[in-house]
């Protein structure tokens, strides 16, 4: 089979012939008129072995020349058919995307020199066709490696159809996204890429690896389809493991995981352990399981089982991730009362908690990212963190339904001018005094103040101030 590029310089030199046989046909019965048709034909049929023996003394090259001129020349008003020009506008693309052995049968075929590189060889074709060498593409950020597979076939669909390349047996294939800093590595028993929808299928065996600057992620199943475009996807009856350390590893199984675009994760049928053994010692399982951000996930219909022994069951569960920006902690104290405790940070971030259930650390800490302030929320981004400093300014405003209400501001710096490790409390509080009841509780309302508030004073010189 002859090369694609040569298939087109025989198709234009076949053109060449075809518009010169019409041209000689047209004057033959221009000059002849309808009677002398048949005169003029037998005239050419006699002078046909002359007329062959014509054009190939002129040259492939020629004839190819001769072509590009009569549609670009002969033809101002557009009535050729369209493929003709489709061919002239993708000649630049069909020279440049053509290999060594292309071009060198290509220029052979219009008796041009064969000597130089493949850039030589291109060179020399753009300049007999007159065409400008198309503009350099940007490389692409991500790349696919194709590390090793028994079959490979390119399927080219007619029209509008789709472009495939599948690959068979024992397939291993590496994509990299250099802009992300994202590794993928893919194997399966069969691979289906389809190009232009960018749409990459596996069957059978699937193991994925997926390696991020903060972690690695694995998902094991029988089938996959992923989008290379924002790495979403969807695998059917598998597993996924989070975590890079023994003791730190979250194991989920499914009948469906899906992953949409920002690293979120939804399970149907879904089962959660921090314990890989075939038959897990506890897990929770839930209808549907939702990670939704950094330590932020969700379930309904979910069941806490030890074994095989379910213990707890809790319709919906949701545990956020993000923080607001003010901290607030709600709770009751016997002697402080109900009681509201706010934390503002106006430099550097509350340290991140360390949580004693695994469980609730199911994605790795947001400590490591830049945060943003989106209303009252802190947003974690996929940005790192540059540096990290210690230093930090907060703001507290604390009330409490017994005791009273406080506010204070707090602040630690490495360095502030000549002074090193500098670090600052000051609060004012608001407070009246609480007292014991006989039966144990706690009230600022007593008998013996006539059931009435004792606010607490503070001596300032000679002054009594009302708070201290």
């Amino acid at each position: 089979m002859l090369p694609r590029s040569v298939a087109r310089s025989c198709l234009l030199v076949a053109l060449a012939s075809l518009l010169t046989l019409t041209a000689l046909a047209q004057e033959v019965y221009t000059s002849a008129g309808p009677e002398g048709i048949e005169a003029s034909t037998a005239t050419e049929s006699t002078g046909s072995t002359d007329s062959a023996e014509s054009v190939s003394s002129s040259g492939l090259a020629e004839s190819a020349e001769s072509a590009v001129s009569a549609t670009q020349v002969s033809d101002p008003a557009g009535t050729l058919p369209e493929q003709d020009d489709l061919l002239l506008a993708t000649l630049a693309q069909d020279i440049a995307g053509s290999d060594y052995y292309a071009l060198v049968a290509w220029v052979k075929s219009l008796g041009l020199a064969t000597s130089g590189s493949a850039s030589e060889l291109r060179t020399r074709l753009y300049t007999y066709y007159e065409v400008q060498a198309p503009a350099p593409v940007a490389p692409s950020a991500r790349l696919i490696t194709i590390q090793s597979a028994d079959r490979t076939e390119y399927i080219s669909a007619e029209g509008e159809g789709n472009s495939f390349i599948r690959l068979s047996g024992r397939v291993s294939v590496l994509l990299e996204d250099s802009e992300a800093g994202e590794k993928l590595s893919i194997e399966a028993d069969e691979l289906l890429v389809n190009r232009d929808a960018s749409i990459l299928s596996a069957r059978g065996n699937v193991s994925f690896e997926r390696n991020r600057p903060d972690g690695t992620d694995y998902f094991f199943g029988q089938a996959m389809e992923l989008d290379m475009d924002d790495w979403a996807g969807v695998f059917l009856d598998g597993k996924s493991v989070r975590g890079d350390s023994t003791t730190n590893t979250m194991v989920f199984k499914a009948r469906d995981i899906i992953r949409r675009g920002g690293n979120v994760l939804i399970f149907d049928d879904g089962e959660i352990t921090s314990c890989d053994e075939e038959f897990a010692h506890f897990s929770i399982r839930a209808s549907t399981i939702w990670i939704l951000g950094v330590n932020e996930w969700a379930m309904a219909n979910a069941t806490l089982s030890v074994g095989e022994v379910p213990l707890l069951y809790l319709p919906v569960f949701f545990y956020p991730g993000e923080e607001i920006v003010f901290h607030p902690v709600f709770g009751y104290r016997d002697r402080d009362g109900r009681l509201v405790q706010t934390t503002t940070y106006f430099l550097g971030e509350k340290k991140a908690k360390e949580e004693s259930i695994s469980l609730f650390k199911l994605t790795e800490g947001g400590g490591a990212y830049e945060r943003v302030v989106e209303g009252v929320f802190l947003r974690t981004t996929d940005r790192k963190k540059a540096t990290t400093s210690p230093d930090f300014f907060k703001l507290m405003v604390d009330v409490y339904s017994n005791l009273g209400v406080f506010s204070g501001a707090q602040g630690s710096l490495g360095s502030l001018g000549p002074l090193k490790d500098s670090t600052a409390f000051a609060g004012l509080g608001i407070s009246r005094s609480v007292f014991a009841a006989p039966d144990g509780l706690y009230s600022p309302y007593i008998l013996a103040t006539d059931y009435t508030s004792v606010w607490n004073q503070s001596d300032f010189m000679t002054l009594e101030l009302p708070w201290r």
